[in-house]
């Protein structure tokens, strides 16, 4: 028999819908996504986690992915977090929206928790900007990251540049403690999508 599967997923909260059958009431409600350090859905895997051939098929037909409210991000990112909300207290989540997108995650790994107020735009009385009044934030392992929406035929030559503030600790001596910025671009790579971290 044929099920009608259906996620949303909500990806500012990090979390999905899932229903069955019945498209208008779901099944599970405001369910935590397992990888809360991936901000976005990037890929879909459907995976058969049989072992043998008797364990039998899937089948699958008629997906569709539909985005509500996508944003036109063909032009370059040329604001300096200026159009995005700085936080006033320390409690403060200030999310930048728009193309960035972040992830705020309990320490660093698989299977963390999801932490508020650590990824955030922060004013002057933060840290100096490199220009304007405003910049990007990261701290204990969180992460951030630039999208293009779905639904719009992107550019067929990205470019990305920003300026980034390197600890003082790690000019100073290289021996001592550092913190360090992990930059990557995901995309494909020999055909595989998954191996495409450069």
């Amino acid at each position: 028999v044929w099920q009608h599967h259906r996620m949303v997923i909500d990806p500012n909260a990090l979390t999905f819908n899932l229903y069955i059958d019945d498209m208008v009431t779901p099944v599970l409600t405001g369910v935590n996504l397992s990888r809360a350090e991936v901000p976005v859905p990037t890929q879909l895997r459907i995976v058969n986690e049989g072992n043998s051939a008797d364990d039998g098929y899937w089948a699958i037909d008629d997906i569709t992915l539909t985005v509500e409210d996508s944003r036109d991000l063909s032009t370059t990112f040329t604001d300096g977090f200026e159009g995005y909300p700085a936080r006033a207290l320390s409690t403060d989540d200030a999310d930048p929206q728009g193309p960035w997108v972040t992830t705020e995650i309990d320490g660093t790994g698989q299977s963390r928790l999801r932490a508020p107020g650590k990824v955030q735009v922060v004013g002057t009385d933060v840290v100096t900007p490199h220009s304007g009044t405003k910049c990007l934030k990261l701290e204990a392992g969180q992460r951030a990251g630039a999208t293009l929406a779905w639904g719009v035929p992107t550019l067929s030559d990205v470019q990305i540049t920003w300026w980034a503030r390197v600890p003082e600790a790690i000019q100073s001596s290289p021996t001592a403690d550092a913190v360090f910025l992990r930059m990557s671009l995901y995309g494909a790579e020999g055909g595989n999508s998954i191996s495409g971290d450069s």
